[in-house]
């Protein structure tokens, strides 16, 4: 890197629901404040969101791995499964790709938020993910044999990020703290791309919908139900895209999305967030000590697990989407003794200026 140049960094999220895109916001943001030149690479409403948040920022086209959902959720793991095939070939493409973009951009650096093939021989490259022990839904089998996958895939990476706490006061229990850790790992705490702000309205009830389809339409549509004869204000946040007609429903608004900011602000007026326990809308609601209110994706087991582990913590309270009630929760939360960790420090920040550091 000849003196003077800025260190061209980069970034890719998994197109794996928008969590991992909006994860990488606060990366992007500190990179900029270390003088660095993020380029990001996505596709679709992760590409649409970040081109929103960083217009200034290259973008590049990088196909997502595609993965498709079943309508039941008992069947969830299983139609994961069967598309193993088709995400390893994902990732062998955007190895390639990888391969013949550095040839014109010449990054110094690579951060990739659990896309597998973006490491280069070359190129110093860091691995971010809260699952060291993924959850397959599957049984311990299956679960062991991936893990093992996982543990050999990550390795290849210079360094593992984990954005989760290292001790036991943590947020992801045994998905982020494994009985053994890769050796190129380090805690940076978690990553939220929101900032604590005065409350400028009261907000009963904030809803935000997020997670794969066609799960996240059937329980939009459940939801709709229940809020149009429910007694209480509320906002939802749809997480689609723009160009939806948006419902009619009566004692509330509708959004179909959020930029950042309004999100942001939305969520420091509300008295409880209403969500899937997805780990960056968790991350998200910690950071801002939200009282959560939770609905796991059917058959999705990662967020099964989370759900479980928070409810045991007293961080949130929540069902099951069979068994989901508005009415019942929205008694139940307001009565509950809900537990909201206190201020932690950001230490992602010291971890990535070492290693811009070590770039330079």
């Amino acid at each position: 890197m000849e003196r003077g140049q800025k260190p061209r960094i980069l970034v890719a999220p998994l197109d794996w629901g928008l969590g991992h895109a909006t994860r990488c916001i606060p990366i992007i943001r500190e990179l900029l404040n270390l003088g660095c030149e993020p380029w990001i690479a996505a596709s679709g409403l992760q590409k649409e969101m970040l081109q929103s948040d960083f217009p200034a920022q290259h973008l590049l086209d990088l196909a997502g791995y595609g993965i498709q959902y079943d309508r039941d959720g008992k069947r969830f793991g299983r139609r994961i499964m069967m598309q193993v095939p088709r995400i390893l070939n994902s990732i062998r493409k955007e190895r390639l790709w990888l391969a013949e973009i550095h040839k014109n951009t010449g990054f110094q650096g690579i951060i990739s938020d659990n896309r597998y093939g973006l490491h280069h021989p070359e190129i110093p490259s860091v691995f971010i993910t809260h699952q060291l022990s993924i959850k397959t839904g599957r049984g311990e089998w299956t679960d062991r044999q991936i893990n093992k996958w996982n543990q050999r895939a990550i390795s290849q990476f210079d360094a593992c990020w984990v954005p989760d706490w290292a001790g036991s006061e943590n947020l992801a229990g045994e998905l982020s703290h494994p009985a053994q850790l890769p050796v190129n790992t380090a805690y940076i705490g978690p990553l939220s791309r929101l900032e604590e702000v005065a409350p400028m309205a009261n907000l009963p009830l904030l809803v935000i919908l997020s997670g794969p389809e066609p799960q996240r339409t059937l329980f939009e549509n459940l939801l709709l139900q229940q809020l149009g004869t429910a007694s209480i204000s509320f906002v939802l946040v749809r997480g689609v895209t723009h160009d939806q007609p948006i419902p009619d429903v009566p004692g509330g608004t509708i959004y179909n999305n959020q930029s950042t900011k309004q999100l942001n602000q939305r969520i420091s007026d509300a008295d409880f967030v209403l969500c899937r326990p997805g780990y960056t809308s968790i991350m998200d609601l910690v950071k801002l000590k939200k009282k959560m209110i939770l609905v796991p994706t059917p058959g999705q087991a990662e967020q099964e697990y989370l759900f479980e582990e928070l409810m045991a913590k007293k961080m949130a309270v929540g069902s099951t989407q069979d068994q989901f009630n508005l009415n019942e929760l929205m008694i139940h939360a307001r009565d509950y003794d809900f537990w909201l960790p206190g201020s932690q420090k950001e230490c992602y920040k010291s971890v990535l200026q070492d290693w811009v550091s070590k770039l330079l």
